[in-house]
């Protein structure tokens, strides 16, 4: 997570042009704890060139085989599951035509091409697609059956649970999460109770019946995928919970 935004910023402006000066990368929610990469246009007004990022669908493979051939290593070759250094490579770990740069002194010591290369051979296959502007939209279903009277219950109750968990939030002052979707995270797939999409952090309530299908495998799936997990059991430890994920419920410290 420290190699890699500096292997595909440097290729973003590559791409479509732009001056170090036009892009910026930060880590979420913080150094210490790199869990997502927040990519935005320092420069006033902006080119636009991250919304291309979305709208075009070949647009971030062309990123990433370009952060690929920064990092000294063929493209092609890594399609094939084995990246293969371009001829002539004398770069042994990092140096200043592929990671390096006087912006990112502080990371010199973290930054490998290999480990940032390992991930972006399988971005290579990767699509992009946007998160939803509202949770129930994409997912609404439209004459749907009506549930069994226990489910409906329990479903019920589950309900009840999150608007009590975002009373509680609102009255600590606290950052709400959206109510939660369907979330396919390889061969698992899971709705938490909330979640916030912009610090990919889902919330699980034991109270609820989203927490019973939190098993084992779909937490470790989460987290292969950048997920971080926030279990909440007793109101009594609601708080303890909060504290370990501060800066995305906007704790004050």
């Amino acid at each position: 997570m420290a190699s890699l935004p500096s292997a595909l910023s440097r290729a973003i402006e590559m791409t479509f042009q732009l001056e170090e000066s036009e892009l910026a990368v930060e880590p979420l929610p913080s150094t210490d704890d790199r869990a997502l990469l927040l990519f935005y246009e320092s420069a006033e007004g902006g080119a636009g060139v991250l919304r291309q990022l979305v709208d075009d669908e070949g647009a971030f493979a062309r990123v990433v085989r370009t952060a690929l051939e920064i990092c000294h290593v063929d493209p092609d070759s890594a399609l094939t599951g084995e990246p293969q250094d371009l001829p002539g490579t004398d770069c042994a770990v990092a140096c200043y035509e592929c990671l390096l740069s006087y912006s990112n002194q502080r990371d010199h010591q973290l930054l490998e091409r290999q480990k940032a290369t390992r991930f972006l051979a399988q971005l290579l296959h990767a699509t992009v697609r946007p998160l939803p502007d509202s949770p129930e939209a994409p997912h609404a279903v439209a004459d749907a059956a009506a549930p069994p009277e226990g489910l409906a219950a329990a479903a019920a109750d589950g309900s009840a649970i999150v608007d009590q968990f975002l009373t509680w939030l609102r009255s600590e002052g606290l950052r709400e999460p959206q109510r939660g979707v369907r979330l396919d995270v390889g061969e698992v797939s899971t709705t938490p109770d909330l979640w916030f999409p912009d610090e990919a952090l889902v919330v699980y309530l034991d109270a609820s019946s989203s927490a019973g299908t939190l098993s084992d495998a779909v937490t470790a799936a989460m987290r292969d995928a950048g997920y971080r997990v926030a279990r909440f059991g007793d109101k009594d430890g609601w708080s303890d919970v909060v504290a370990r994920f501060a800066a995305t419920f906007g704790v004050n410290t």
